[in-house]
């Protein structure tokens, strides 16, 4: 049975260093969605021009982005911050606690049977430290691989949600892009029609101008110096 005891009691520290190495990857994916989510707010925020319905749907989506990513910082960071594990006293208090043993049965017994007291008294003590600190380092493993689990699925679904928020940032750009080339289009007829207009009004001008019939001169008044005869 000791031996049994004193595998698990290793195996829980196995465990240990696995879960640690576990959370050094969701960290990094939390990295690079982070990032990617920033760009793609601050990009949301230069294209911006007026509150529609895409607006909206965007709010939520980050929001609930960023909600989920502090979720899986808070249970990663839950997850490597683990509590103290229980470990066996160091061997030279080990060492003392068994010579104690074989002293105390040296003062009732004879060496033989005092040794084979002391010893099996010493394992039997093994056994319930092994027994006792296995217990203690399984629970502590099982909470930090829970809270690794929940930062997990916390990412998991994040993840979607950012490239959804992509998928509206393309399409409020697609959707202001139309509104641009829409103005452009609409001011450059406008234009036209304007430079039509004056074209034509010119044009009626002139045959204004040249249609009348030339007015007739006038008749000119012009006063004569008589002389008298002398």
């Amino acid at each position: 049975m000791l031996d049994f005891y004193e595998k698990g009691y290793y195996y829980e520290f196995e465990r240990k260093g696995a879960i640690s190495e576990g959370v050094s990857l969701p960290v990094s994916i939390v990295v690079a969605v982070s990032g990617a989510l920033y760009y793609i707010i601050s990009q949301y925020i230069i294209e911006y021009d007026e509150f529609n319905f895409l607006d909206f749907i965007f709010i939520l989506l980050s929001t609930a982005s960023i909600v989920l990513i502090f979720l899986c910082v808070f249970f990663l960071i839950r997850a490597f911050w683990s509590a103290e594990y229980a470990h066996l006293d160091d061997y030279d208090a080990l060492k003392k606690y068994e010579s104690d043993l074989l002293s105390y049965y040296l003062k009732k017994q004879n060496e033989v049977d005092a040794r084979k007291l002391s010893k099996q008294d010493f394992l039997e003590y093994l056994e319930r430290l092994y027994s006792k600190t296995s217990t203690i380092n399984y629970n502590i493993n099982l909470k930090r691989s829970f809270f690794l689990h929940r930062g997990k699925v916390f990412l998991f679904c994040c993840i979607p949600i950012v490239f959804c928020c992509a998928a509206v940032l393309l399409a409020r750009g697609f959707e202001r892009n139309l509104a641009i080339h829409a103005a452009e289009v609409l001011s450059h007829r406008n234009t036209e029609i304007a430079m039509s207009d004056d074209d034509e009004k010119e044009k009626d001008s002139g045959n204004e101008n040249t249609s009348e019939k030339p007015s007739e001169p006038p008749i000119k008044f012009i006063k004569e110096d008589r002389k008298r005869p002398d």
